[in-house]
């Protein structure tokens, strides 16, 4: 698998649609086209998704709310202002390492 820009390929067909689209075109020459197409699409660099979760530190024991949040993944540690949720306060990605904060915990808790 090649990762390819797949709105710079929607365009390409279109615009290949538009400009070459007959009633005596079949199928099969379409397909053909479409496949040339494809092949010779630029392949874009990407990066793969790293999926981490916050863990706090340090959490008032009246209130279980804590300043200090640390990234699983990088272990670097982000401070709120305010004893509030990290996930409320939009950190939807580790600002020191990217990661998407998104990885299920499985604490074992039912």
């Amino acid at each position: 698998m090649r990762p390819i820009n797949a709105d710079a390929l929607e365009k390409t067909l279109g615009d290949w649609i538009r400009d070459h689209w007959t009633d005596a075109f079949t199928g099969d020459d379409a397909g053909s086209e479409f496949a040339d197409m494809i092949e010779h699409e630029e392949t874009i660099d990407s990066l793969p998704v790293v999926h981490a979760h916050w863990f706090t530190l340090d959490p008032n024991q009246r209130t279980g709310k804590a300043y200090k949040f640390v990234c699983s993944n990088c272990e670097r540690a982000v401070f709120t202002p305010r004893q509030e949720s990290i996930n409320e306060l939009g950190y939807v990605f580790c600002p020191h390492c990217g990661a998407k904060m998104d990885e299920e915990i499985d604490d074992g808790c039912v």
